[in-house]
């Protein structure tokens, strides 16, 4: 998701949060046939928007391109690719039955008057790792063995937010605190990565 529209999502959740009590609770994820069906439900990257594309169907293999803005710093622009290659990882693990999948994360500059919209090839990066891993990761850090619980149900007012992360993990995605870190913590799964 756009870093921009990530930051209003946070806002307007906060806004609710203190207008509204909020109540968290364990939900079963989502499940879907295909991760080409996650990615459309969730809405978060597309075939549209050229933010989403199937590399290969065997072993599956996708590419997941984040936007960033023109003029945007390396440091954010590694980050967003961090963040997707997470995304693509474990949201497929936990709302697919896959066993294995390469998440490529390219980041996609969108243009300005003076510039096109550009894939910024020289940031892209490449994941494969099997569910096994992936799983065996949230473990050694978050003491968590089963993917369902990476997930969680969020009740604020009349409103019901399903499939978000669980706040310890969340932190590591959003990198705003919590350990080990976003850039730890893709280093760690660049090293499960298998060689196909």
């Amino acid at each position: 998701m756009h870093i921009f529209y990530h930051r209003i999502l946070i806002y307007i959740v906060v806004w609710l949060v203190i207008s509204y009590p909020a109540f968290t609770f364990a939900g079963s994820p989502s499940k879907f046939s295909s991760v080409e069906e996650m990615i459309e439900e969730f809405q978060d990257y597309s075939f549209a928007s050229g933010t989403f594309d199937i590399v290969d169907s065997h072993p599956l293999h996708i590419a997941l391109s984040p936007k960033v803005i023109e003029g945007e710093s390396q440091t954010i622009v590694i980050e967003a690719v961090d963040r997707a290659l997470v995304y693509g990882i474990y949201r497929s693990f936990i709302h697919t039955h896959i066993d294995t999948i390469i998440v490529t994360a390219i980041p996609f500059q969108t243009g300005s008057s003076s510039k096109q919209s550009e894939y910024l090839n020289q940031y892209m990066r490449t994941i494969s790792i099997s569910r096994k891993d992936a799983l065996a990761l949230t473990n050694i850090h978050l003491k968590i063995k089963s993917f369902e619980n990476l997930i969680t149900e969020i009740k604020i007012g009349d409103m019901l937010f399903e499939d978000q992360w669980i706040d310890d993990f969340y932190k590591i995605y959003s990198n705003t605190s919590g350990q080990p870190g976003l850039k730890k913590f893709v280093k760690e799964l660049e090293q499960f990565s298998i060689e196909h």
